[in-house]
């Protein structure tokens, strides 16, 4: 696969994956007056790093070179927070409980393979005045 693909590839998934959070949080937040501590927080959570996500999406399809710093802590982020809400059940999901650690731990996977390669990506990419 080619550098600007696989770049593509996870700015895209990045950008999807907010975007799907952001969905999922609005239709949270109507009961989130209803909801324990621990529930808000990890939504809370959740909103801080779909944002982050967003802005690394952008930020790698554009081309700058502080996104794939900022993509690796959006997914390390992520990938850290998914076994308390997916693995453990401490937010409100309609995932079948029986798949709950399998997509956790496809998460880890697919977290753990973007991160290895923005870490191996050359610094040739955009700076802030060029086009």
């Amino acid at each position: 696969m080619g550098r600007s693909l696989a770049r593509a590839t996870i700015s895209g998934l990045l950008i999807l994956e907010a975007a799907q959070s952001a969905l999922w949080i609005a239709r949270l937040l109507p009961s989130l007056g209803v909801r324990d501590r621990t529930t808000v927080a990890l939504v809370c959570l959740r909103a801080a790093i779909s944002g982050m996500q967003m802005v690394s999406g952008v930020l790698l399809r554009i081309g700058r070179l502080s996104a794939p710093a900022v993509a690796r802590s959006a997914l390390l982020a992520s990938a850290s927070l998914m076994p308390f809400e997916m693995g453990w059940r401490l937010v409100p999901t309609n995932l079948d409980p029986t798949y709950r650690w399998w997509i956790t731990a496809g998460y880890a996977m697919y977290a753990a393979g973007a991160i290895w390669y923005l870490n191996r990506e050359p610094p040739g990419l955009k700076t802030r005045g060029s086009i």
